[in-house]
């Protein structure tokens, strides 16, 4: 999605000073008018917000036009898949089977989602500098590709501190040991492509080899197809606010969402079946 962005800018404004709101805004109205989904416009739009605040960093312009636009938030068509406690368990098995794709890669996608709740984005930028073993505090923060000098910006713009469990933490370091065994170890948790791409460990993953990774296991293992890697995110946050100590405000924070409401998306209902209605006083 960032290269079409870039694709546009482009041709849109070749000089990025030429850039302004009102052709960001009629853009997003051609997206619209050709039927692009509102999910997928907004995403162009967080998109377009990123690259050009990179460009203001590096002094390309002075200002963000994209920042001045604001959008509804779209609503979610179909409920978020939540996995079940036999569907955590049996994905935390059975990825460790699959290291045929994406460098051995695939249970550190898993767990990054079931422990962390990360993006795709952000488990193909995550360094290894990220974690502090000593507080069990992964920071999820702005990542740059040294030898691409390509930079990445958390989607709030601002870091984040995740609390994880020991078992992610030990994870990780079987996995360090792995790489390092393998002669795969670089700055990424997990190394960016074949070895057929130059200066590969050095370089993130593709944002779109982990999904593509996770569907062929969950199409090998026959499990339900409405499994994502963005159920995993789901399932860590529901999971998370269904504990009575937890609140919106800190769970806001920790999955690093722009508006509360987007939070709030995340409060999926108890089943029926649970008769939460027996608490009633009455």
């Amino acid at each position: 999605m960032a290269r079409q962005v870039v694709t546009w800018l482009e041709g849109a404004a070749p000089d990025l000073r030429d850039l302004t709101r009102e052709m960001i805004q009629q853009w997003l109205r051609e997206q619209e008018a050709r039927g692009d989904g509102d999910w997928t416009v907004m995403h162009r739009l967080t998109k377009t917000r990123l690259l050009l605040d990179q460009a203001v960093t590096l002094g390309m312009v002075q200002a963000n036009p994209a920042r001045g636009i604001t959008r509804r938030q779209p609503k979610v068509a179909t409920r978020r898949r939540i996995l079940e406690e036999h569907e955590i368990e049996q994905l935390l098995e059975v990825s460790l089977k699959h290291r045929q794709w994406i460098n051995g890669g695939l249970p550190t996608v898993v767990r990054m989602g079931l422990y962390a709740g990360l993006r795709d984005e952000e488990m193909t930028w995550a360094q290894w500098t990220w974690l502090n073993v000593s507080r069990r505090v992964f920071t999820v923060q702005r990542s740059v590709c040294e030898l691409t000098g390509e930079v990445w910006i958390p989607k709030d713009e601002e870091a984040r501190d995740l609390g994880v469990k020991e078992e992610l933490v030990d994870y990780l370091g079987q996995e360090k040991r792995r790489l390092r065994r393998a002669d795969l170890l670089g700055p990424f948790l997990m190394p960016g492509g074949g070895a057929r791409r130059p200066g590969f460990k050095e370089k993130p993953l593709s944002e779109n080899a982990p999904q593509a990774a996770f569907r062929k296991m969950v199409r090998a293992e026959k499990m339900d197809p409405a499994i994502t890697i963005y159920s995993l995110r789901h399932t860590y946050c529901t999971m998370l606010l269904r504990i009575p100590e937890t609140d919106l405000r800190t769970m806001q924070e920790m999955m690093g969402h722009a508006s509360i409401r987007t939070t709030e998306s995340y409060l999926h209902p108890i089943r029926a079946e649970k008769h939460p209605s027996d608490a009633l006083p009455y």
